[in-house]
């Protein structure tokens, strides 16, 4: 049978042992965190004239031909995987071929205005890519 002597003398002993293991615990989880995260390689554009462009007025009939050029500033060859119009009288093509980091290409975007309504018109271009963000160039102007 136990005293309250060995129960008080098992206790003097866990505690210490007790406080040591919570310290080293606490160490190894500090120990263990990243202090900085990593960063993966990024593909990346940036449009050298920009992502909008203006035709100004023209008549009805006429069809409007934009190259937007752009230039690869990631890490990684940027690779266009797919683009959408808003609607059907506005086509595009751009390169299949990965584009090296630093390289130059563009993206072709015509715009038929015929059977369009006179005023002001917006037209954008959705480009998916193997970069984080989902660019869009515009094509704007006054249909008269």
């Amino acid at each position: 049978m136990r005293t309250k002597t060995d129960t008080r003398q098992t206790h003097r002993r866990l505690v210490p042992l007790c406080c040591f293991g919570l310290l080293l615990f606490a160490f190894l989880l500090v120990s263990c965190k990243q202090t900085s995260p990593t960063t993966q390689p990024q593909a990346s554009i940036e449009f050298l004239e920009g992502n909008r462009y203006d035709f100004g007025e023209v008549a009805n009939q006429d069809s409007i031909i934009h190259y937007y050029r752009y230039k690869n500033v990631g890490d990684v060859p940027f690779v266009i995987n797919s683009a959408e119009t808003q609607c059907s009288c506005t086509k595009f093509s751009y390169s299949k071929q990965p584009l090296p980091p630093g390289g130059v290409d563009s993206i072709r975007v015509a715009y038929g205005t015929k059977d369009q309504m006179d005023g002001f018109v917006i037209k954008g271009v959705s480009i998916y890519s193997n970069a984080d963000s989902v660019y869009t160039v515009f094509i704007q102007g006054i249909l008269k």
